[in-house]
């Protein structure tokens, strides 16, 4: 097998692949090196996933960035609103970024909360009437990084 093949075609089942090169490849196209010593854990669903990300946010010491399509409601909202809010009022710097389609249903009395104690909460393509063909350009992305060095992702 050439570099070639190595480098333009995704690895087969049992090719041998030049991973040095492949990743300066992928580093080249993404525009940014690769870092090592990462772990990736996949999380299915809620029960996987909530408890690890508001564990990061109750753990961050000084960003906590958030951009989501869906805002939970309920005893999940609270929770994450809670975390939120307390990191802010401790002095992190806590931003956050709603699609506000997908997050319309947000309680404002948690969205005041958050913003009184100095989380950056903003609005992702709030609707306009005379815009009406941009109601489907929404963000679905579900990100959230705390201190730069613990990331969720999903979408």
């Amino acid at each position: 097998m050439s570099d070639e093949e190595v480098i333009s075609s995704p690895p087969r089942s049992g090719a041998a692949v030049n991973a040095p090169r492949y990743q300066k490849v992928l580093e080249g196209t993404l525009g940014d090196p690769f870092s090592g010593g990462n772990r990736v854990s996949v999380l299915r669903n809620g029960i996987e996933i909530f408890p690890p990300m508001l564990e990061a946010i109750r753990q961050a010491r000084f960003s906590v960035d958030f951009l989501t399509f869906v805002y939970w409601k309920g005893e999940i909202a609270r929770q994450f609103a809670d975390a939120l809010t307390e990191r802010a009022s401790a002095g992190v710097r806590v931003r956050v970024i709603l699609d506000a389609i997908g997050a319309v249903k947000m309680s404002t009395t948690l969205i005041e909360r958050m913003r009184a104690a100095g989380v950056d909460v903003v609005w992702f393509r709030p609707p306009a009437r005379w815009k009406l063909w941009e109601l489907d350009n929404r963000t679905h992305r579900k990100v959230l990084v705390c201190d730069g060095r613990i990331a969720f992702t999903g979408g």
